[in-house]
């Protein structure tokens, strides 16, 4: 059988989850490396993504002081790293045994057939391409590729294909696949931005993603001159590790409110408000595309983005706000949007003359979407497009991403990229393993010819680990793995103790996390909190049954991973059924029967409320201990959260018709408030307020809650406290949150401790007003302060 007919028939057999084995006897081979008969299968089940073309008959049996490392190739920073990697098992000083040869493919000779090279050069993206194969008489592997980033991918394919311990020795045996390996991205471009990325650029490498969009940080500084804050360090750190870091530059519109007083002041650059209608009590200046003085100014950002060693791309942001600038100039102009291009080309053009080999992308947005086709028009061929929309690519539903207008973009050659979300929700912070809906997605950004895909995962990798590394996996070979094969690979890669029950776990879990994202009712609920959205009863009947068997399945595995994943799922199916219930039981008087399935289906809301609060903690705790972050994220508490404000506004409802609440205590009660006279001495102010009657004795938890009043500013909650008769006793461990037009409610915890009788407790509540040097006429800012009891309800499991 030739070797592309061995190929083939691998692919089909593992598209089947079946495995081969050669049963060739070891003493055929050559002395040198003895070697031993492999399940292909079972070897390539460590690697991350999955090779393209891959044959495994048998592996060398060494001992890792036989094993050495030769490379040609010197002063690159990723070959340095791919050779660190091997060297965690091949410990010969120079050549051993059995070597391991690294060779770009410009300097390879004799060691690949004219064919074998030929097919290397000609692969789809390349430049990432390599090959694995055995040197003759087994005494060795030789990698090669077409550039350092292609080797550093090898030696990462070695590396899982061996798999070491940790703390190798000389005497240590090791068994190293004679892999015949041909391998390449589908996917030119595949990474992440936002979040934590910055602390992933190891994984990153791990798993071949290869590119971090990172914030350039730009403003302007005291002299009104251009800064950046992104590091030098940072892009090194990325070159070393084959990971792109592309700085880019926040959406324009939002600069002056997001960079500082500095770039606020400068009236030549900012826009002007439009004189027929009031200024709305959120407005900060954007950016007016007609002057001269911001096109210099992004010329200047551009320039010292590019300044940066090691930057080969950078990267814009369209404005997300349609509202364009009033000046003289800019209302002659019919489409804010081809304006704003034309200034980010010019000023781009500038940058150009000085710094030939760096190339710019473009963010599209979703005030940008009805006129995408002008836009796109608009930009020359040499720059790069990523689509973007709030609406239509922060979507986890069942429907392609990329429509029409941009299929034809993309198939005609031009580049394009697309900012998806991978995990539930961007506001939302909610566990999902997702792998039928992650190859979903990759599928088509392949099959529709994309170069670029970069994640979004809120807030952290460490709560979306499985869904980053299958991103990973279906990014660089969309059609290898089934998701059922690559739950088994992620299992046994991450030492889950039944990798069988992981499995038919996650495909069930899997399809009940798609169906509550695709239903929106957690984000719409963060919006309306007191109304529920309304599901078909078909389709949530079908959810909670696929909830309910995952939670089966987990419960056998003692994992609470799995377990809390499926309980909150659930939960949110069970507040949906509850809520809907209870609102139409709310719609009209009611007798004493109605008024009792009331109360039980109000019971039933508080348990399905307090499941989600208490196991979406738990599942921060456990990823707070992994990530070392001293806090947990505010969006992952807005979620626990957003059910117990549903609760108080059913029960609201359900005691004006009669229905007593057996529970008021865990209502959220105003117990303060703050206005603009709080701040007339300055930015900072204190609110303190009694809650001795609210509070017994004996303390317990609590949660402090907090919702603005519509008014022109914000304020920062910097600190929430107790103190008894003066004496401060209890802090809140939630962080510094923002109350405001964009985040107008959000609860913090605080456990209030026992005190003596007799003793006051009071609640102290520090807080900033977001903007400083506010004008009288405008110094409009209000809010309250709420408090409830947080704790078990019957029928919740905790």
């Amino acid at each position: 059988m030739t070797q592309q007919r061995l190929r083939v028939a691998f692919l089909i057999c593992l598209a089947s989850a079946a495995v081969f084995a050669c049963s060739t006897p070891a003493a055929l081979f050559g002395a040198e490396s003895p070697s031993a008969a492999v399940d292909a299968g079972s070897v390539l089940s460590r690697v991350i993504p999955l090779p393209k073309e891959a044959v495994i008959a048998k592996a060398a049996q060494l001992k890792a002081g036989d094993v050495g490392v030769a490379c040609q190739v010197q002063g690159e920073p990723a070959v340095d790293t791919a050779v660190k990697a091997l060297k965690r098992f091949a410990l010969a000083d120079g050549q051993g045994k059995f070597t391991i040869r690294m060779i770009l493919s410009k300097d390879v000779s004799k060691e690949l057939d004219a064919d074998s090279l030929g097919h290397l050069r000609s692969l789809p993206n390349s430049d990432q391409a390599y090959v694995i194969r055995p040197l003759p008489k087994d005494a060795g592997l030789l990698l090669a590729a077409n550039s350092p980033v292609g080797l550093l991918y090898a030696a990462r394919t070695v590396e899982q294909l061996v798999n070491a311990a940790p703390n190798v020795t000389p005497t240590t045996a090791i068994n190293i696949p004679l892999a015949t390996i041909t391998d390449w991205p589908d996917i030119r471009e595949r990474g992440q931005w936002g979040g934590d990325v910055n602390r992933h650029l190891d994984e990153f490498s791990a798993w071949k993603l290869n590119v971090l969009e990172y914030n350039s940080g730009v403003s302007v500084g005291p002299d009104g001159q251009a800064t950046v804050t992104i590091k030098s360090e940072m892009i090194a750190d990325g070159h070393r590790l084959g990971v792109k870091i592309v700085p880019y530059i926040l959406h324009l519109e939002q600069l002056a409110r997001e960079s500082g007083e500095g770039l606020r002041k400068m009236t030549e650059v900012t826009s002007k408000p439009n004189p027929s209608k009031p200024l709305p009590s959120d407005y900060s200046p954007g950016l007016c595309m007609s002057s001269q003085a911001t096109r210099n100014l992004i010329a200047s950002w551009f320039g010292k983005v590019a300044e940066i060693p090691g930057v080969t791309d950078m990267m814009v942001w369209l404005s997300e706000d349609r509202s364009k600038c009033y000046c003289e100039k800019c209302v002659q102009c019919k489409e804010p949007y081809e304006l704003e291009v034309q200034a980010i080309v010019e000023a781009f053009r500038k940058v150009q003359a000085t710094h030939p080999g760096v190339r710019l992308r473009v963010l599209l947005t979703q005030g940008s979407y009805p006129v995408n086709d002008k836009v796109l028009a608009a930009l020359p061929a040499d720059i790069g497009v990523t689509y973007y929309s709030g609406a239509t690519t922060y979507d986890s539903s069942r429907k392609p991403m990329i429509y029409p207008l941009l299929e034809r973009y993309a198939a005609s050659g031009r580049w394009l990229g697309v900012y998806p979300q991978i995990t539930s929700s961007w506001r939302v912070v909610f566990p999902w393993t997702g792998p039928e809906f992650i190859k979903y997605r990759a599928t088509e950004f392949a099959s529709k010819k994309l170069s670029n895909v970069i994640g979004y995962a809120v807030p952290l990798n460490f709560h979306h680990q499985f869904n980053v590394m299958a991103l990973a996996e279906w990014s660089w070979n969309s059609t290898g793995r089934t998701p059922e094969q690559f739950a088994r690979v992620y299992a046994l890669k991450t030492g889950v103790a039944d990798p069988d029950l992981f499995v038919r776990w996650a495909m069930i879990a899997g399809d009940a996390g798609w169906a509550l994202a695709e239903s929106n009712l957690m984000i719409d609920a963060i919006g309306r909190p007191e109304a529920l959205k309304p599901l078909k009863a078909a389709d949530r009947a079908k959810a909670m049954t696929l909830a309910q068997e995952s939670l089966q399945l987990a419960k056998r595995s003692n994992n609470p991973d799995m377990i809390g994943e499926s309980e909150c799922v659930l939960a949110c199916f069970r507040a949906a059924k509850a809520a809907n219930a209870a609102a139409d039981l709310s719609r009209s008087s009611l007798d004493e029967p109605g008024r009792k399935r009331l109360a039980e289906t109000l019971d039933a809301l508080d348990a399905a409320a307090d499941t989600a609060r208490t196991r979406l903690i738990e599942w921060g705790e456990r990823v707070r201990a992994k990530s070392g972050d001293a806090a947990l994220p505010g969006r992952l508490l807005d979620t626990a959260f957003v059910l117990l404000r549903t609760c108080d506004a059913a029960r609201a409802k359900a005691a004006k018709l009669g229905v007593t609440d057996p529970r008021p205590e865990r209502r959220l009660h105003k117990v303060a408030q703050w206005s603009a006279a709080d701040f007339a001495k300055g930015q900072n102010a204190v609110v303190s307020v009694d809650i001795s009657s609210l509070v017994p004795a004996d303390g317990g938890r609590y949660q402090i809650g907090f919702d603005f009043i519509p008014s022109n500013h914000g304020v920062n909650i910097q600190k929430v406290s107790v103190a008894n008769d003066g004496k401060a006793v209890a802090v809140s461990p939630d962080a510094t949150c923002e109350v405001s037009h964009f985040e107008p409610w959000h609860e913090m915890r605080l456990d209030i401790p026992p005190r003596k009788v007799g003793e006051r407790v009071v609640l102290k509540v520090d807080i900033s007003m977001i903007s400083s040097n506010i004008p009288a006429n405008h110094r409009t800012c209000g809010g309250t302060i709420g408090l409830r009891r947080a704790g078990a309800c019957p029928g919740s499991p905790n």
